[in-house]
């Protein structure tokens, strides 16, 4: 028997215990459910079945690299509106005014209001934001590190 992983980005929509990978009835059923013409939607873009190591769950995340991570491996990942927050209003103003790259990672947060503490695009933007001195390096820290401000 052989746990699978339904596997999107770097999240696990789902597993399942089973001697074969699921086919793409057996998942359209268990991500649409009984949606009206389920049968007719495309499993294109929603993602992978992958077999997961022994011992494995619900709770964890997939790398990228090809297997499951324990959750203490797994993205740091953060609601968009926690996200935000950690920043003062003046901050905010402050990475608003240095450039366009910030409007657009703004509203790309609002849009998927998930934000991976890890990522190195997030890294890459936050130095940015200090080479502008619209972030201090200090606070560079705390906010990777998904601390507030005070």
């Amino acid at each position: 028997m052989t746990r699978w992983a339904f596997v999107r980005g770097d999240a696990v929509r789902l597993s399942r215990a089973g001697l074969t990978m699921p086919d793409d009835d057996t998942t359209r059923a268990l991500l649409f459910g009984d949606m009206p013409d389920s049968s007719l939607l495309t499993l294109e873009g929603e993602g992978a079945w992958l077999p997961c190591p022994d011992g494995t769950g619900e709770t964890w995340c997939y790398d990228g690299k090809g297997f499951i991570a324990p959750p203490d491996q797994a993205p740091r990942l953060m609601n968009g509106t926690e996200f935000l927050a950690l920043f003062t209003p003046a901050e905010v103003a402050a990475l608003w005014a240095s450039g366009p790259e910030f409007m657009v990672a703004a509203l790309r947060v609002a849009s998927q209001n998930l934000v991976n503490l890890d990522s190195p695009d997030l890294r890459g933007l936050l130095a940015l934001a200090v080479a502008r001195n619209a972030l201090s390096p200090g606070r560079l820290e705390r906010v990777a590190q998904g601390l507030s401000p005070a």
